[in-house]
């Protein structure tokens, strides 16, 4: 053989190699290829699946809810009698299903009344906007919050105690659906010395903020799905107490109804109710030693238009924690509460007010001796005459309550009102006129 016909040979064979290496290749590439498609249709066979399923059961959902929203009408309407009572002056009847009791000493009260539209209420900071709105549909006024910034309350008049309620509305009005809501964030913290007017608190980037103390409440609001809520409590800067995403009852997002949103810390416990919801009761949460002086708001950044995002919150009363009502009456012979609540200019109780009544009336149970005397004041807006009916009517209902409610014998309850005769507190501001609303019960 030749060197020609042998170097003709060995490429001859070094091509046929090469060529049964790159058809192996193309043969190992269309089975990759082809076993990623499958891969990818089975991947969305499953996302298919699962979006399918959620589709009906978000539709089961539904329509359980509107059957029970139909057999609650038909229930009602089919029990008028019952509702008619139901709704009778000073009648409460959830009793102790609510345990949350409002604190009687008001440390701080804000509803916006005297501030004017479209301004950031009176000694508040921002670091981009937030404004006094009266909403349509909605009693009295509002601070609108804008997502992306965060706005802060002036100083409390005091440190808030070791034992403190705090109680807030908050409305949710977002004008379109399948979008991602913004968080929202309320936090009480301990304000540095020398930021008196929260400036340093709003500037961007300030760096002190890695040395704050403070109590954070994240909400997670969803669309039609459990709203999550996350709590963090910091002392001097490093977390003392993290929970992570909790779920409870959805949020309503759509100017639905207005949320009650209800705080009650004792020293280290700390327990939150939306609405009438316990969303937590949390024992070692709050770091002790930490001094609370005010409260602020965040809404996180989205991609909707400021003008789509609703957030709105009023009616703010920090108070003490309620009293040993046990203790005060009984030991003391006297028990003033501003935990009774009343619709404004009414005798009419609100349901809140239950826990209240239902501590009165435990220790009217267990000293079946005792009589008392129950005595109504107001604030002193209205005439004197107004006022002085008015508390004696407040006083009537919460006697009625009592006996219809917790079966006090009325023989035990004497009543009598003051009007605005009494005040304890200055009737010229919130927090004034909100101290001198108040029940008070004196043993005979």
């Amino acid at each position: 053989m030749s060197n020609k016909h042998l170097i003709a040979l060995l490429l001859t064979a070094g091509m046929l190699s090469w060529a049964d290496s790159l058809q192996a290749q193309i043969h190992d590439r269309i089975r990759n290829a082809a076993r990623n498609r499958a891969e990818d249709r089975v991947v969305r066979r499953v996302e298919n699946s699962v979006d399918e399923a959620a589709d009906n059961l978000e539709s089961k959902k539904k329509k359980e809810i509107s059957a029970a929203g139909e057999a609650n009408t038909g229930t009602t309407a089919a029990s008028g009698e019952k509702q008619q009572e139901s709704k009778s002056p000073g009648r409460v009847n959830d009793k102790r299903k609510f345990e949350f009791v409002p604190g009687n000493e008001l440390l701080y009260a804000e509803d916006f009344a005297g501030d004017a539209i479209d301004e950031l209420p009176y000694l508040w900071a921002t670091d981009l906007r937030g404004v006094v709105v009266e909403p349509e549909g909605l009693p009295g006024k509002w601070l609108r919050l804008s997502h992306s910034g965060q706005v802060i309350a002036p100083l409390f008049p005091s440190v808030l105690p070791d034992n403190f309620t705090v109680e807030f509305d908050l409305m949710l009005d977002f004008k379109a659906d399948g979008y991602v809501y913004p968080d929202i964030m309320f936090r009480l913290l301990e304000s540095l010395q020398g930021d008196k007017d929260g400036r340093k608190y709003e500037s961007p980037g300030g760096g002190f903020r890695s040395t704050i103390s403070c109590l954070d409440f994240t909400l997670l609001p969803g669309e039609d799905a459990p709203t999550g809520i996350l709590f963090q409590s910091m002392l001097n800067g490093v977390q003392y107490f993290a929970k992570d995403n909790t779920r409870f009852s959805p949020l309503p997002t759509h100017g639905s109804r207005v949320v009650k949103v209800s705080i009650w810390v004792q020293k280290q416990r700390l327990r939150l109710w939306m609405d009438k919801e316990k969303v937590y009761d949390l024992q070692q949460a709050v770091p002790i030693g930490i001094k609370l002086n005010r409260m602020a708001f965040q809404v996180s950044t989205t991609i909707q238009p400021d003008e789509e995002i609703g957030v709105y919150v009023s009616n703010f009363r920090i108070a003490t924690a309620g009293a040993d009502t046990r203790s005060k009456l009984i030991s003391e012979g006297k028990f003033t509460t501003n935990g009774i609540l009343f619709d404004t200019n009414s005798d009419k109780i609100k349901p809140l007010s239950a826990s209240v009544l239902a501590d009165v009336a435990e220790v009217l149970q267990q000293h079946p001796e005792v009589r008392i005397r129950i005595i109504g004041h107001t604030d002193a807006d209205g005439t004197d005459t107004h006022n002085l009916t008015l508390s004696k009517k407040r006083a009537l209902a919460v006697k009625n309550a009592l006996s219809k409610d917790y079966n006090i014998s009325p023989d035990r309850m004497e009543t009598d009102g003051r009007g605005a005769q009494l005040p304890v507190a200055d009737n010229k501001t919130p927090e004034g006129k909100a101290k001198n609303r108040r029940v008070e019960f004196v043993k005979l």
